[in-house]
């Protein structure tokens, strides 16, 4: 009895999940609609053929170093970025470092292992998926995933500028997570924002 009842709560939880995504899929409209802009983070989604780009920028008066460490090191990382809902630093070594992203959706779970790497002398951070494990394919499984900041001098201050590419299976949920996705970016270059001008200033 006390095994049906698991069973059964188990086929509720993952009939919750489709119903949920259903919803969501009728409801939620996530297609690019041009550059735009909130609280001084510019952001733009586009999309070619299965491949994702989120461009995304926003200007401080923050030092060049000071910024450098910020978007490179990964005990900064931790302590502004919300989602992926775990971190782990793998390896590590002079110019680079290999860490893991834990995405979670419903019942569906995302590992990815990132490189990141420092160019200094381009004021450059770079990153790429160099490994990924997906349990449950409720989301697009991610094939690719790479992308950079960039810190572009101006006459006050720099111009912060963030790059994401990702390539994505086909799959029935890909507008729900693409909405997911995008929600988080900006909210990842807003919370960015806003911990350069508490560190830098």
């Amino acid at each position: 009895m006390v095994k049906k009842r698991l069973v059964r709560g188990q086929f509720d939880m993952k009939l919750f999940g489709f119903v949920l995504l259903c919803i969501l899929l009728f409801w939620v409209s996530p297609h690019p609609t041009g550059t735009q802009d909130l609280n001084g983070v510019c952001y733009e989604l586009s999309r070619d053929g299965n491949l994702y780009t989120f461009h995304g920028s926003f200007r401080t008066f923050s030092d060049r170093d000071c910024l450098l460490n910020i978007l490179y090191d990964f005990d900064h990382l931790t302590k502004f970025v919300t989602y992926p809902n775990a971190f782990s630093l793998l390896q590590k070594a002079d110019n680079w470092y290999d860490f893991c992203c834990t995405y979670r959706v419903l019942l569906s779970e995302n590992k990815l292992v990132y490189r990141k790497t420092l160019k200094k002398e381009e004021r450059k951070v770079t990153f790429e998926m160099i490994a990924g494990r997906q349990n449950i394919k409720l989301i697009p499984e991610v094939l690719s995933s790479s992308g950079y900041f960039e810190i572009l001098p101006e006459k006050d201050g720099h111009q912060v500028v963030y790059l994401h590419q990702d390539r994505l299976s086909p799959s029935f949920s890909r507008d729900i997570y693409l909405y997911l996705a995008k929600k988080e970016a900006v909210k990842f270059l807003q919370e960015l924002k806003n911990y350069v001008e508490r560190q830098c200033y």
